[in-house]
């Protein structure tokens, strides 16, 4: 898999191939482009549009050897992937026509489909009404 990922990173450059997790950054690339920020950018594949905005003022490399293997989690959602036509949209739009995507495109039907990237932080007991569950890390 580590293979397929640094292949696709080659041939599909300046496009992100790994989840989230499987991204080391530059802090300083990370920064100058405004980092994870929901005022920028608050629906799903925040991996895929801080991606976007890193391309513009460095290169993206993938590496075999730097392997990843996130915890197993229970799926306790529906799915929050994106459909199969916005993916081929995705990897096949040039540089140049990737804000229009993100932007234009892909934001108008993330907010149609409601998928906040907040979605992916919830957990089933975070909608009961009792107040009962362990509080989210990353909520503020």
């Amino acid at each position: 898999e580590a293979w397929h990922i640094t292949a696709a990173g080659m041939i599909l450059a300046n496009q992100c191939h790994a989840g989230g997790a499987g991204h080391a950054f530059r802090t300083s690339s990370l920064l100058a482009v405004g980092g994870f920020d929901p005022v920028i950018w608050n629906w799903i594949l925040e991996d895929h549009e801080v991606m976007n905005r890193v391309a513009k003022v460095g290169h993206i490399r993938y590496a075999a050897t730097f392997w990843c293997s996130p915890s197993i989690r229970e799926r306790q959602r529906p799915s929050v992937r994106w459909t199969v036509f916005e993916r081929i949209l995705y990897h096949s739009s040039s540089a140049k026509r990737r804000d229009w995507f993100f932007y234009k495109f892909l934001a108008r039907r993330l907010s149609a489909r409601g998928l906040a990237s907040q979605a992916l932080r919830e957990a089933h007991y975070q909608q009961l009404e009792t107040g009962f569950g362990v509080p989210d890390p990353l909520r503020r």
